[in-house]
């Protein structure tokens, strides 16, 4: 019939932050206000499509560090892989170092390696 209809969500007291709460702050990327947007935009999008119970769910019994266990991982979530790996980078489970291919179990792990090596 043409006609936007808006759908609101009566959350309550839900989010309605209490006196002794610290004030939320709302990180950006650095750059200019659509970076800022974009990254915002980014990261609700991971945070509700890969929440972390989902992923923790997820991860249980697969090498995070092959690619074929990502894979099945993307496919399952319909999400990027590109997305995905961020997403598992955020948590600390997996680390990528920029342009390369190889899959650590975490960034303490290539940390620890620099420093036996280094």
């Amino acid at each position: 019939d043409g006609v936007a209809k808006q759908l609101e969500l009566d959350l309550g007291d839900y989010g309605t932050p209490k006196k002794s709460e610290q004030p939320f702050v709302c990180r950006g990327a650095s750059g200019s206000k659509i970076d800022s947007i974009e990254w915002q935009a980014q990261y609700f999008a991971g945070c509700l499509l890969m929440p972390k119970s989902i992923l923790e769910e997820k991860r249980q019994g697969k090498d995070l560090t092959k690619w074929s266990n990502l894979y099945k991982i993307k496919d399952e979530l319909g999400v990027s892989i590109s997305n995905l790996t961020y997403r598992l980078q955020e948590f600390g489970w997996i680390y990528i170092p920029k342009g390369s291919r190889t899959i650590h179990r975490g960034s303490e792990e290539v940390q620890g390696q620099t420093q036996l090596f280094g």
